[in-house]
């Protein structure tokens, strides 16, 4: 473009900025509804006078000119910098000369003050351009301007007479000064530069921090240079030093200068000036507790200003280029040396440390250092467009291609900029309204009769105003001091005044209600208050909310995650709230019985233990979403939808991933299957745990831009995908065969026996679906937890968060869903363990060989079972009953060989028990992430194996978060992975170290980093370990590892025999046996003698891939059953019989899956190794026997688990996994038959006409003893209590156990006070009265609850409940509001 264009292009920018700033300057018509802006006028107007007396002027204690003067012995306080309240006051009595007196006075003189802040944003707009083209050139400023014309940020603050704008263009200015005398070797612009550094820091002492940056900038001698030769090309040391000593000589005396100009008095009076900056950031640091800052406790440094910045202050698209070009910006400065990012990367860096200092985290402290994010943003984006431009010019592909390429960044800069314009105009419609307060208060005036007493919050402003000619005078007021530190009781008796006292409720703002709940271990009960408030159970009701939020068209924004900066001071949202009755002193004492009960800490950072809950003012804001009842619910469909859709997402990650990984055998073809789902389901995870997005709002931003993002890279390169699909295509088939094969296996299993619950064989399956269900039904994250109301899930969710995802990815509900999912996951983990085991082979064998091991590991890992399976059978023969195998066959005793103390599971038990359990999801994350240890050691290029570190540490914390007993070990040996390509590819020993320390670290940091909102809320209760009392039974260990015994011992002998070094191990391992043996210890002794004997020949093959690889998993398969057998978890069951039943359960899997992949290899090696045919033909004979006696279980353990169903299955059943509700039928010990079709009808009603997720109570009985929580599982809905002896597993016992006799009291007790006092204490709306809680019967004959308990549900019909449906067996209540319960019927409870 010419100079001509860019300065018309120029001009419209800055008209159009300013625009956006001056138009609805009087948005609050003049009542100043800003605190700081309200503060500086206030000065300005009425503390600053002109005097002539040159005695006075030069007292700093009694110059009516300085604002931190004496006045009645008392110091006037003024932190802020007399820059801003000198040059209004100037400012306004020249305006006032010509337009009159008014615009000098405090009514009407923040025109002018407005107008100066509009006018100097847009002159920052300016300078941006001005910047951006001395550095990158026009088409950066220009865009640069752009953005910055449309930033939100400068656009709101530009509304007020605040400091940051004023500030900000003085720093900009600054900053392009020095940037012009570094280019133009003219040291007096550093003088000016220093002057406008000394304007900024007499506008706000903030700006200081600037002063080191500024002082770097001086030892930069060219633009041109590499940053790292600054101080060594061609200069020595010392004469950079006297050139920043001579540039120095320029700038501190006109810093100096400006600033003393501007702050005479902080010269004269030094020490109250730094006094008022000392307790400005003490308050800023938290030392001194003052309540406006108590909303940023527990919030991120950083973290916070950048999310907050990137919603909304610039955007979300404006937020995502900033952040590419800080990563620009780094890797230029770092890579290249690039002076000119180095300058804008300086300038920021000290500024941007002293606000990561503070614990207040204000929205406009990021202002200052906007400039340069924008310049970077706009960077990038302007080398996209010349990198794309130069790519394709080069480019041999055709023209359509070419073409498309080059739209591609002109899309880019097009959606970031039309993104932040939609978001400014979106902003912008704020100001066409009338300023909130102004409407209620008129509203207030209207409908709110005069001497009503109005209940208003202290540290916020009063409503009403006065306007339209009102006096606020003719209403009463009852100030609400809810930040007032008092003990539980007492609070509870303030707010007890404030109910009495008040007719109407006014809160004129959401500082309190949202900063308040920040501090559980200071404000229970009031954070209490508020919710019970806005739940309009306080006898108050909600009559007006008044809300002006930026909005686009129609479309409202929610802003309660915002700062106040953002959604206060133009826009607060106002809610009035009007007595309906007073509420008795037991109904009080009710509502607030848990939170009185809370331990209370009066200061500012109390300790208290995770309370588990979900924060209140989360319960305000969104409070959750309908049953997701799916799209496609069809056995038939719904698995070819869920197929093809996965396919076609699994192939936009092969599209990403196929490049990084062309040396791996299928290019990765079966791993992106996983690794896409990983990323979109942590992408919308993180987006909506860190509050950018809602679910599923976050879901589907994540997948359409995932969608996106993979077909422009196809698109980009498109050449080099088709290559890599033709040389790769015959074994994708292959992976594609197989993979199809065992998901159709899979839904077979399934469609044999769908049921979600049994009595006896029933799993986990309720608490996973209903924890899917919560999670379907939360907006926010952590996700609501069915089975424990008003308490958010701690447990290790993300498997049923995957399982969710899945299911709206696919369009699919969960009664499909579960089921489909299982099989999936089923079949990718068949497929993973194939992929892994033929990738590790056909590096160094041919393909035939390749495949057996790729099958191998298939079989040994999901397909096989243990040697129960061929016990059994040998039992059976032996007792004549061998026609009835299969009907008498034991598929559970095969896990629990030593009685139910023990677990035992193995891959195909889990697939085929079902349970949509953590160590079932966990599998393929666990493949995954050894998938990738193998691409990290025989990928060559660095690029690819930083984007491998990458992909493994979001399957680390993935698989953190699924379950974590899972991480040590497989992100302990994909660290080993790294340590060995490090020590084997780098040549000098430092390199070495730094290598493997390097990579070792960035993977760490950033599974940890991933998975970080996790850990803000979880709760682990047991993290101690034991010394094991004894060893299991050999019996067990032969059983369970009997096949991997035989492989692995018969390698060892193959190889140790041979060696005649080696020999001895043999009599090593023999001797271990031997003092096993002798201890009462023979399975520990078993197992360290067959470590042994691998550990050596891993030694011995060390060198040798892939053997070293196949050895280096069986030893540590091996070493972790030795471990088991020495240390165990402490859990729920420390002190029982079945002590060790969670540790052999979890680490005992992760050895299988370890032992399976290896003897996947070794068995074909083994007989490769054998020389002579008849010791070849024995081995292969051995291992084929114990193969086909493994695969007993697999068939006759199948047959026993999928007809284990009700008497009565449904007809047609399916994949539909809550079919058997209709048919299913239970017996209670009084012979009473208890029939769930009836509560399949409510469920049904349930999902239809309830879709807000209130509290539902239902009997608190495990799905082991009578199926109590079923409503819950269903439908989502937070039930009081559900599994009584999972959640005490995950939360405070004492708060469970309270919970669930609360609840059998609910329904046993004849007193409708006591079920009101119940009723209110845990927030009840429904009340659920079916045939488990008629009929339900404990061991003892004894009934769940009294016939008089239930009939008194009938007698609250009409004053406290309503009936609102019911059939035979099911009737459902709700709840009325309390403040309708007729007073009445209430006092004669209290008689």
């Amino acid at each position: 473009m010419s100079n001509g264009t860019n300065r018309v292009l120029l001009l419209i920018v800055l008209l159009i900025a300013f625009s956006l700033r001056v138009y609805g300057i009087g948005w609050d018509s003049g009542f100043y509804a800003h605190p700081d802006e309200r503060h500086i006028i206030d000065v300005t107007v009425n503390r600053i006078h002109l005097t002539l007396d040159r005695g006075k002027l030069l007292d700093a204690d009694s110059s009516p000119l300085n604002p931190r003067r004496l006045e009645n012995g008392i110091r006037l306080s003024y932190s802020y910098g007399t820059l801003l309240i000198y040059f209004l006051k100037a400012v306004s009595n020249l305006v006032a000369k010509v337009l009159g007196q008014q615009y000098a006075e405090f009514e009407s003189i923040y025109v002018v003050a407005r107008s100066i802040s509009a006018i100097a944003d847009t002159l920052t707009v300016l300078f941006i351009y001005l910047l951006a083209l001395r550095l990158f050139g026009a088409r950066t400023g220009i865009i640069a301007a752009l953005l910055s014309a449309f930033s939100v940020i400068q656009i709101q603050f530009a509304h007020f007479y605040v400091a940051e704008p004023i500030m900000t263009l003085l720093l900009v200015i600054s900053l392009w000064f020095a940037v012009s005398a570094i280019q133009d070797h003219k040291n007096y612009k550093f003088a000016l530069s220093g002057l406008f550094l000394g304007f900024a820091i007499a506008t706000k002492p903030s700006a200081a921090a600037f002063c080191p940056a500024l002082l770097l900038l001086l030892a930069i001698r060219s633009l041109e240079s590499r940053i790292s030769g600054i101080f060594s090309s061609g200069e020595s040391i010392a004469s950079t030093l006297m050139l920043v000593v001579r540039r120095l000589t320029y700038v501190l005396p006109a810093t100096v200068l400006a600033w003393a100009i501007w702050e005479p008095y902080a010269l004269l009076d030094f020490p109250t000036y730094a006094q008022n900056i000392v307790a400005e950031s003490q308050i800023q640091r938290g030392i001194i507790d003052v309540p406006y800052t108590r909303q940023y406790i527990g919030t991120i440094p950083g973290w916070y200003h950048l999310t907050q910045y990137a919603r909304w202050g610039v955007g979300i698209p404006l937020g995502i280029a900033v952040i590419f070009g800080l990563f620009w910006a780094l890797f230029r400065t770092l890579r290249s040396g690039d002076s000119k990012y180095a300058v804008l990367l300086i300038w920021i860096l000290p500024y941007t440390a002293s606000i990561l200092l503070l614990e207040a985290k204000w929205l406009r402290y990021m202002l200052p250092i906007h400039p340069v994010l924008l310049i970077l943003a706009s960077a990038v984006l302007s080398n996209y467009l010349l990198h794309s431009r130069f790519v394709t010019r080069i480019s041999p592909e055709p023209g359509i291609f070419i073409a498309l390429k080059r739209l591609i960044p002109y899309l880019a800069i097009f959606s970031v900029v039309v993104g932040t314009l939609l978001w400014a105009l979106a902003f912008e419609r704020i100001y066409t309204r009338p300023h909130v307060w102004v409407t209620a208060s008129e509203w207030i005036y209207k409908h709110i009769p005069p001497g009503s007493t109005i209940g208003t919050e202290h540290w916020d402003d009063r409503l009403p105003l006065p306007v339209e000619g009102n006096s606020p005078s003719i209403y009463k007021y009852y100030t609400i001091a809810m930040y007032d530190d008092l003990p539980p009781d007492e609070k509870l008796q303030q707010i007890e005044d404030v109910l009495r006292n008040s007719d109407y409720i006014v809160l004129a703002t959401n500082r309190l209600y949202k900063s308040i709940p920040m501090s559980p271990w200071r404000y229970a009960v009031a954070t209490r208050y508020y919710q019970l408030l806005f739940s309009e159970r306080l006898g108050f009701i909600k009559v007006a909310e008044f809300h002006s939020s930026p909005s686009l068209g129609a479309v409202p924004i929610d802003e309660s995650s915002a700062d106040d900066n953002v959604a206060v001071y133009d826009h607060p949202p106002v809610v009035i709230f009007k007595k309906e009755r007073q509420l008795a002193d037991w109904e009080l004492r009710a509502l607030f019985a848990d939170s009185l009960l809370a331990p209370w800490n009066p200061s500012r950072h109390g300790k208290v233990d995770k309370p588990l809950m979900i924060n209140p003012l989360t319960i305000l804001s969104s409070i959750g979403l309908p049953y997701y009842r799916g799209i496609i619910n069809n056995s038939l469909i719904s698995p070819i939808a869920w197929f093809f859709i996965l396919e076609l997402i699994g192939l936009l990650g092969w599209i990403l991933f196929a490049q990084f990984v062309y040396a791996a055998q299928d290019s990765g073809w079966m791993l992106s299957k996983l690794l896409s789902i990983v990323i979109i389901a942590l992408g919308a995870w993180l987006g909506t745990s860190l509050g950018l997005l809602t679910y599923p709002a976050s879901l589907w931003v994540i997948t359409i831009g995932f969608i996106l993002f993979s077909l422009s890279f196809a698109l980009v390169n498109s050449r080099s995908l088709v290559n890599i699909l033709r040389s790769r295509i015959r074994r994708i088939v292959l992976l594609e065969g197989l993979f199809l094969l065992l998901f159709i296996v899979g839904l077979l299993m399934r469609i044999a026996n769908p049921d979600l619950w049994h009595p006896i064989f029933g799993g986990e399956k309720p608490m996973e679906l209903s924890f899917i269900n919560g999670i379907q039904r939360s907006s926010n994250l952590p996700p609501y937890d069915p089975w424990f109301s008003g308490g958010y899930i701690n447990y290790y969710y993300f498997g049923q968060w995957l399982a969710a995802v899945l299911m709206r990815l696919t369009f699919v509900g969960p009664a499909y869903g579960f089921n489909i999912a299982v099989a999936w996951i089923f079949a990718v983990t068949g497929t993973l363990a194939f992929t892994f085991g033929y990738e590790i082979s056909r590096r160094f064998f041919g393909e035939t060989f390749s495949q057996i091991v790729g099958f191998l590991s298939t079989l040994l890992m999901v397909v096989v079972g243990n040697l129960d399976g061929l016990v059994q059978l040998v039992q059976s023969f032996a007792s004549g009953n061998l026609s009835n195998f299969l009907g008498n066959f034991d598929f559970w005793r095969s896990t629990r060989i030593t009685g139910g103390n023990i677990i035992h599971e193995f891959p195909f038990f889990t697939f085929l028990y079902a349970d949509l359990h953590a160590h079932m999801v966990a599998m393929p994350m666990a493949l995954g992430l050894l998938i990738l240890a193998a691409y990290y050691v025989f990928i060559s290029a660095r690029k690819s194996r930083l984007i491998v570190i990458i992909l493994a540490s979001m399957l680390g914390s993935v698989l953190i978060m699924t379950n974590p007993w899972d991480f040590p070990t497989y992100s302990g040996l994909f660290l080993l992975a790294v340590s060995i390509r490090a020590l084997t590819s780098c040549t000098t020993l430092p390199t070495k170290l730094l290598r493997v320390a390097h990579d070792s670290l960035t993977f760490i940091i950033l599974s940890v980093v991933f998975c970080v909102p996790f850990f803000v809320h979880f709760k682990s209760f047991y993290s101690s370990f034991g010394l094991v009392h004894e060893s299991v039974p050999v019996t067990l260990i032969l059983i369970q590892l009997g096949l991997f015994f035989a492989i692995v011992l018969s390698y060892a002998l193959v190889t140790l025999l041979r060696d005649t070094h080696l020999r001895f191990i043999l009599l090593v391992a023999l001797g271990a046996v031997i003092v096993g043996l002798s201890l009462n210890r023979l399975s520990l002794g078993l197992l360290l003698a067959l470590f042994i004997c691998s550990i050596s020949c891993l030694w011995q093959s060390r060198n040798k891939q892939p053997l070293a690889i196949w050895l280096g998993l069986t030893s540590v398969g091996l070493a972790i059953w030795v471990l088991i057998e020495i240390f165990y978890l402490r859990d729920f069951l420390d002190g029982s019989t079945a002590y060790r039943m969670n540790t052999i359960f979890k680490f005992g899997l992760q050895s299988w899956i370890l032992l399976a992949l290896g003897c996947a290899g070794l068995l074909p090696v083994t007989y490769r190794s054998i020389t002579k045919s008849s010791l070849r033909a024995s081995y292969l004979g051995v291992c084929l026997f114990l193969i086909t006696s493994s695969l007993i279980y697999t068939v006759a353990g199948s047959y026993s688990r999928l007809s284990q169903r009700f008497p009565v299955p449904p007809s047609n059943a399916g994949l539909n996994g809550e079919a058997f509700l209709t048919t299913a039928t239970l017996t209670n010990v009084s012979g009473q038959t208890l029939s769930f079709k009836y509560d399949y009808d409510a469920i049904q009603w349930l999902r239809k006409n309830i879709a807000k997720p209130d509290v539902l109570v239902e009997a608190s009985i495990g799905p082991y003893r009578g199926f109590g929580s079923r409503i819950s599982m269903f439908t989502g809905l937070p039930d009081v209590m559900g599994w009584d002896n999972h959640e005490s597993q995950q939360r405070y016992p004492d708060q469970v156990f309270s919970r669930s006799r609360d609840i059998r009291n609910l329904y046993d007790t004849s007193s409708i006070k006591t079920a009101l006092e119940l009723i209110l204490r845990y927030d009840i709306k429904y009340i659920y009265l079916g045939p488990v809680e008629r009929l339900h019967e404990f061991d003892t004959g004894e009934r769940y609850a009294s016939q008089q308990g239930l009939e008194k549900f009938d007698r609250m019909v009409g004053p406290y409940l309503k009936l609102i449906y019911s059939n035979r067996a099911v009737k459902i209540y709700e709840v009325k509001p309390s403040w309708q319960w007729p007073e009445e019927s209430l006092s004669k409870l209290e008689q």
